[in-house]
């Protein structure tokens, strides 16, 4: 194959036409030297993995022999390749031969980026497959010692790179570097070339000089054409017939190794023992050689005793009282000084009590004092508000605070709470979805309607989105937003209440705008994302103000653009303070692309009521449903759909819940009958017989592993349980 592909002397003529065809020649042969699979067509229908994959190319014929040798004797490699294609049939390779393996490219996911290093640094896994660009930076790999590159760049610095994700912190073992290249093909010259590159960067840079001489040397190297590339190796490649693999031994090739590590030349390797000696020889107390650690010399043992003696002198002639020390200068040491300390008390039991509650009582006082202050300041700044309000004759629209509300009123809201939020009947609690226009509720019947939209604290109306489509429909929203800005009612959990004046407005019934304040401007005027504790507030008093008129609420995907959105938790505070207190409450979900709208363009397309479609609308919302494409809008992500599943010692519990929940999955807080899986992460004995009281409840739930969760979210499909299961026997 490597002959029908290299281009005869013909092609060489007119080298400036055809340059993009001899650049197209010189990748084909280089996908040839590494294996003849990377062309289309070549593989045998229908392909299975067996010999041929090795027998087809020498490199891999000649890796083979090579990763033979290294896996016994607990070498941990680095493969490198330029090839996501070569890397394709590399990961076969390893399948075929059971060998253990990381794959990491440029197409892999962040997460499964930082999964994929985690798991060989910390886990016996022989081979990391690697990309010389994606995987040559950013990385630490210091528990491979051999760096295996399948090709060659034509810049040497990115095979540095790459063989450097070895040579880093932390390493202790020497670190073999292994290329293997083709002989008398298109790769030996490249080889010879970057040898050339590095030898002019050592030059030039590392070494300083800067000689004519061999800069004209290096760039003649340089200045070889790419139809002198293609011809090298044309004449032996014409006269051999065919390519044979010899047998090498690959020990005095490679060097000794022992225990798994290399043995350099002229460097014995160094046992634990030893190090552990050398490093205890090493101290703060060895000086030119010699060791004072152990014994002292005697010209120190001898000034050490006059030291002693001379403190002796001073105290005796202390305690007789005689001053023969006459200057305060030349006083070299004191007697210690007789200071007569007190003893404390210890208290009684009864005496702790009170000093304790005297303490309590100090820390009320100062509390109550400094609330009291804090009171009298705002309430004055309140009676100025409300002066400069009255002078301006404004009115509030902001609903009243929770905590002015009657007694008789907040009672009745606690009856109305449901006892457990999660526990609670599912029709009760449903949220109804519906694909349509938020400013047009046309889902309401002849009831007031409250629509629903979050606003930060500036009084700035913003543009696009609900913005321009509630402006579209009635000015009344920019002017009452802008005044209440202007004259400072506009605080994180206000929430203005106005009814909507315009010229679409229903014959019955009527459209109210409530606007929650749950974001917040900076100095910088930087927007922050949705505050939960602002919306909890306001959908609080939204909550009050839609019983008392008894109006549907309709609401848009709240946050869904905004910096740190959390649908998650959103949507539970809907369903706590609105759907869960006999509210009816709608969802609004825009179609973007393709929507055949109504004469109006506000034509409701779906509702969904139930527990599970409220679920899968959770899913479509977390998901990112609405940048799709108009013929999967409507498909909501539900692969998880039949999976109920008891999280045991997972710290990551909430996380895959979230994810779970998202993709239609079911969380059982108590492991019951209707539990499929069982995510687990055994770490004792104990734990492994809890396990198998569950089981004897329900034989039919599975145990994995938590990494099997994350592979069916990563890969948006249920995958099979087989390679994560937890076999409790075994762990036994």
């Amino acid at each position: 194959m490597y002959k029908l592909l290299h281009p005869t002397t013909e092609a060489f003529e007119n080298e400036k036409s055809k340059k993009a065809r001899l650049m197209n020649i010189l990748i084909q042969l280089r996908k040839c030297v590494d294996h003849p699979y990377l062309f289309d067509g070549v593989e045998p229908e229908p392909f299975q993995i067996g010999d041929h994959l090795v027998e087809g190319s020498g490199k891999l014929h000649l890796l083979d022999k090579l990763l033979a040798f290294l896996h016994p004797r607990g070498h941990r490699v680095l493969l490198f390749s330029q090839m996501t294609r070569m890397l394709d049939i590399l990961q076969d390779y390893m399948e075929y031969r059971g060998y253990s393996y990381e794959r990491l490219d440029g197409s892999i996911r962040g997460e499964e980026r930082y999964l994929a290093i985690k798991n060989f640094n910390q886990q016996d896994i022989f081979v990391f497959l690697l990309s010389t660009r994606a995987g040559g930076v950013g990385m630490n790999l210091t528990a491979a010692d051999t760096v295996i590159f399948v090709d060659s760049d034509f810049n040497p610095q990115n095979d540095l790179q790459a063989a450097a994700r070895a040579h880093r912190i932390g390493q202790k073992k020497p670190v073999k570097n292994i290329r293997l290249i083709g002989r008398d093909t298109i790769e030996e010259l490249i080889y010879r070339r970057a040898t050339s590159k590095l030898r002019l960067t050592n030059t030039l840079i590392e070494g300083g000089q800067f000689s004519m001489k061999e800069g004209e040397e290096s760039s003649a190297t340089f200045d070889m054409q790419l139809s002198d590339i293609l011809k090298f190796g044309l004449d032996k490649l014409l006269s051999s017939k065919e390519s044979t693999v010899e047998d090498v031994d690959l020990e005095n090739i490679l060097g000794e190794t022992r225990k798994g590590m290399w043995v350099t030349e002229g460097q014995p390797m160094q046992t634990v023992e030893k190090d552990e000696e050398l490093e205890r020889s090493i101290h703060m107390y060895q000086y030119e050689g010699k060791d004072y650690s152990k014994e002292p010399r005697s010209a120190d043992q001898k000034a050490f005793e006059q030291l002693l003696n001379l403190h002796k002198l001073v105290l005796e002639e202390a305690s007789t009282g005689e001053r023969t020390l006459r200057t305060k200068t030349k006083v070299l040491l004191a007697a210690p000084l007789d200071l007569t300390t007190r003893k404390k008390r210890i208290l009684s039991p009864e005496e702790l009590e009170q000093r304790h509650q005297r303490r309590q009582e100090a820390a009320a006082k100062r509390a109550k004092l400094l609330h009291e202050k804090k009171q009298k300041r705002e309430e004055e700044e309140q009676k100025k508000k409300m002066a400069w309000w009255e002078s301006c004759a404004y009115r509030t629209l902001c609903l009243p605070a929770l905590d002015s509300e009657s007694e008789d009123e907040s009672e009745e809201d606690e009856n109305d709470l449901p006892g457990d939020l999660d526990n609670t009947d599912a029709e009760q609690m449903s949220i109804r979805y519906v694909l349509g226009d938020v400013t047009h509720p046309m889902v309401a019947d002849k009831e007031d309607a409250i629509i629903v939209h979050c606003v930060d604290d500036s009084g700035i109306w913003g543009k696009g989105g609900l913005f321009t489509a509630l402006e579209v429909r009635s000015d009344e929203p920019r002017k009452q937003y802008g005044r209440a800005g202007k004259m400072k009612d506009l605080s994180l959990g206000s929430v203005l209440l106005f009814p909507i004046d315009d010229k679409e407005s229903r014959n019955t019934g009527q459209d109210m705008l409530a606007l929650i304040v749950a974001q917040q401007r900076d100095n910088s005027n930087n927007l922050s994302g949705i505050k939960l504790t602002a919306l909890d507030v306001g959908l609080q008093k939204l909550q009050r103000a839609a019983k008392k008129i008894n109006a549907s609420v309709h609401l848009p995907r709240i946050g869904q653009t905004t910096k740190g959105f959390n649908w998650y938790g959103t949507e539970r505070l809907i369903r706590k303070y609105l759907s869960s207190r006999g509210i009816a409450t709608y969802i609004y979900y825009f179609k973007r692309h393709g929507v055949s709208a109504s004469a109006s363009g506000s034509s409701v397309s779906t509702i969904k009521t139930s527990s599970r479609q409220d679920k899968a609308n959770r899913s479509r919302t977390e998901g990112g449903a609405a940048e799709q494409t108009s013929e999967r809008s409507a498909i909501l992500q539900n692969f998880m759909s039949g999976v109920s599943v008891y999280f045991f010692n997972i710290s990551e519990k909430k996380k895959l819940s979230r994810y779970l929940i998202t993709y239609n999955g079911d969380v059982d807080q108590n492991f019951c009958a209707e539990t499929t899986h069982i995510v687990a992460q055994v770490e004792d004995s104990s734990q492994m017989q809890e396990l198998h009281s569950y089981l004897q409840e329900n034989p039919a739930a599975v145990v994995v592993q938590a990494r099997w969760l994350e592979v069916c979210f990563s890969k948006q499909q249920k995958v099979d349980t087989f390679l994560y299961e937890i076999k409790l026997n075994e762990s036994r």
